[in-house]
């Protein structure tokens, strides 16, 4: 967990602290809570001061940013600031992830799991179908033997 940070994040905590800080997100908890938990670290702040952004003599067309987030790392019972390098490798964390919840933390949406909750499965089987196959296999005559489970 190295980090090229100017203010030395990671050095700001030991060994203990960095494995109590990962077993925070990592208990056992659901991946909404956990996102939760991340997103109670994080602060959005409007941004202060535009510039003006050229480059080679022309202006980008790039979108300007709307927020800065900053990075906190839960300590034993205070809040530290840290970059956010510090932060995605104290909790082992994708960017992705700090994205997307930065993404909903500036809508002010809180984070939701949907993971497999899409209904685009179109050769998916009914459960009438499931039923009346689970039937139609049952119809099958069988001979009771005592190598099987069936009695």
């Amino acid at each position: 967990m190295v980090s090229q940070c100017k203010l030395k994040c990671t050095s700001k905590f030991n060994d203990e602290e960095k494995q109590l800080i990962f077993s925070k997100l990592y208990n056992g908890k659901p991946k909404n809570a956990e996102d939760t938990f991340l997103q109670d670290l994080m602060e959005t702040k409007a941004i202060v001061r535009r510039r003006k952004r050229v480059a080679d003599g022309d202006e980008l067309n790039a979108k300007p940013r709307t927020a800065h987030f900053q990075y906190f790392v839960q300590k034993i019972e205070e809040q530290v600031p840290v970059c956010k390098q510090a932060f995605l490798n104290l909790y082992a964390i994708s960017h992705f992830r700090v994205q997307r919840l930065n993404m909903l933390l500036s809508k002010g949406e809180s984070p939701k799991d949907m993971r497999g909750k899409h209904n685009t499965r179109p050769t998916s089987v009914t459960a009438e179908t499931r039923t009346k196959m689970q039937m139609h296999i049952d119809s099958f005559p069988y001979k009771i033997s005592h190598y099987g489970e069936r009695h």
